[in-house]
């Protein structure tokens, strides 16, 4: 497990399982992918933002089994629960 703080770099090997939890109130990430091809999955999975900024706390997202089955069809396996909030 690795505890990243602001300006940390964390990669993630292909073929390694891995998940990560924002534990913060305030958070920015950038991700990079390689090679291309994984912004398929984002295009099909999720859904252009109505405003710049978080979503409402209504805002309805795709369930957990439509997901997995997008993901699968994109080599991606899910092995696990998601991580549960930090204590």
């Amino acid at each position: 497990m690795i505890e990243a703080v602001a300006g940390s770099l964390v990669y993630g090997p292909r073929d390694v399982a891995h998940a990560f939890r924002v534990d913060s109130d305030e958070a920015r990430l950038l991700l990079f992918f390689g090679p291309a091809g994984v912004e398929r999955f984002f295009r099909e999975a999720g859904k252009p933002a109505r405003s710049v900024g978080l979503p409402p706390a209504d805002e309805q997202f795709i369930d957990l089994g439509a997901l997995m089955k997008i993901g699968n069809s994109y080599g991606q396996e899910y092995v696990g629960s998601p991580l549960p909030p930090k204590d």
